[in-house]
């Protein structure tokens, strides 16, 4: 039998009721997806808080199916190659740590943990005998809704998605709302109708944004649909390989649309003008196709790569190299000067040791770093401009770590579990979700993108649709169907 053959086989006869369960989840992830960057990225208003709603509702949903059913295995279909449970559980530190700063806690104890924020009431004159940690309850809240929304629908995208159609599906989603915020923003660009929906730029004007404020954001969520299409692109490159002469023909096709749809991404990617996202986005690119390509000795995956990066280089003189170039020139003096984002990290660490613990409270890096900052930063800073540095202050020490261990066991779950896969598809889907969650993730080293609702939703669920990828068993008609001609050429010879 061939080795392929020997994967595990798990074959589950669904409930008509578990069936639409998962249908409703598929739906609510892919207009999450679709419909949280529309209004701004999903920053202002009741807009966070409609897509956080929906994302917690639907976990809710869930786990009262579970709860009802008394197995976890019927809403949740195990998988041939597990997921480990303990891959999930940083994530959902961070909320918990959002939720213990909201709690009352006598003053005293407050001292021994968060120095800083007794610092801070006592500086304003606070006398209860009871404070949270948190310096701004209402912005934490809003972190805690946040952090437990994304922690949500990483389990949704990585446990409930189950079926080969549907996974392709949310993929094509991704790729449907970079093409769309891609078309958006170049046309906001170069028509010079300075307007982001109805309401005029203010910042920005050089740059597409497409629906959000920050070009940065922009890029983000193009990095993500970057990824979703470089993985149907190598999905599709395989399959008109290998297929037949009578069917190369359609799958061709498709390899080209994918083509185009990837090349439009990268051409709103930079008209952005956005030099993390653009640099990290094609280094994701190039180190996970090509190292993969070769270590898998797939021609499709570096094709693949060598067409996006002809792309980037069509676009940016299409586009124009000057305006980049630009932007590329001054990035030496705006990380060096006095009040450049070194020097705002900088003044970040100062706050290290009155926040070691559990931090300042979600949502509240403004607030503390106006307290910490130099003379020579005659403004305020709402953001440190790196995920990790803010974590450090607003969640504490454990925050961050829970952070960087959640990032790390997602992504080595995913590298083991490919390394087990034979599933061309798993594996194509699987490098996709891999170039654009690690661009994301680099991408944080220079900005706020998981501060942003929108673009921390998708990446959470990219990251889970990645874990479903590299983890279930998608292409089982085929086996099956080996497995009965073998059972049944046995019982011939038999008799």
């Amino acid at each position: 039998m061939a080795q392929a053959d020997r994967e595990p086989l798990i074959t589950l006869q669904h409930a008509p009721d578990e069936q639409k369960l998962s249908r409703i989840t598929v739906y609510v992830l892919g207009a999450l997806v679709l419909l949280a960057p529309l209004p701004f990225g999903s920053v202002q208003g009741p807009w966070w808080q409609l897509v956080c709603g929906v994302a917690i509702g639907l976990s809710l949903l869930w786990l009262l199916r579970a709860v009802q059913l008394r197995d976890s295995t019927a809403v949740f279909p195990p998988t041939p190659f597990e997921i480990p449970t303990a891959t999930f559980v940083p994530f959902f530190i961070i909320p918990a740590i959002h939720l213990l700063q909201l709690i009352p806690l006598p003053r005293f104890f407050l001292r021994l943990i968060a120095p800083g924020t007794e610092g801070f009431l006592y500086a304003v004159g606070v006398q209860s005998k009871f404070a949270p940690i948190t310096l701004v309850p209402d912005e934490t809240v809003r972190a805690l809704l946040l952090s437990t929304a994304c922690a949500a629908v990483l389990v949704m995208a990585a446990k409930g998605v189950a079926k080969r159609n549907q996974l392709m599906a949310l993929f094509v989603v991704f790729i449907l709302g970079g093409v769309f915020q891609s078309i958006y923003g170049m046309s906001e660009r170069f028509s010079g109708h300075n307007y982001v929906l109805w309401y005029p730029k203010v910042a920005y004007l050089e740059s597409a944004t497409g629906t959000f404020i920050s070009r940065n954001h922009f890029a983000a969520v193009l990095e993500m649909a970057l990824g979703a299409s470089f993985g149907m692109i190598v999905y599709r490159i395989i399959r008109s390989r290998d297929s037949k002469t009578h069917r190369s023909w359609g799958l061709q096709e498709r390899v080209i649309v994918h083509a185009v749809g990837g090349l439009l991404i990268l051409g709103g990617l930079m008209a952005s003008l956005s030099r993390a996202g653009i640099a990290v986005a094609l280094l994701s690119l190039i180190c996970v196709g090509v190292g993969l390509g070769v270590v898998h000795s797939r021609r499709s995956t570096i094709m693949a790569v060598a067409v996006l990066l002809i792309g980037t280089l069509g676009f940016a003189f299409w586009i124009g190299a000057q305006p980049l170039a630009e932007r590329i020139d001054q990035l030496p003096e705006e990380m060096t000067e006095e009040t450049g984002r070194f020097a705002v990290w900088k003044n970040t660490s100062a706050a290290y040791q009155e926040f070691l613990l559990l931090g300042s409270g979600g949502g509240t890096y403004e607030q503390v770093f106006y307290r910490f900052r130099s003379n020579n930063i005659p403004w305020r800073y709402d953001h440190a401009h790196n995920e990790f540095l803010e974590d450090r202050v607003e969640t504490g020490i454990l925050g961050v770590l829970a952070r960087i261990a959640g990032l790390f066991a997602a992504f080595v779950t995913i590298g083991r579990l490919m390394s087990m896969r034979r599933s061309r598809l798993a594996r194509a889907l699987a490098i996709g979700g891999l170039v654009g969650c690690s661009a994301v993730v680099l991408h944080a080293l220079f900005d706020f993108p998981w501060r942003n609702p929108a673009v921390a939703l998708q990446f959470h669920i990219l990251l889970g649709l990645t874990l479903a990828a590299a983890s279930r068993r998608i292409e089982t008609e085929k086996i099956r169907v080996k497995r009965r001609r073998h059972r049944s050429s046995s019982s011939r010879g038999s008799r």
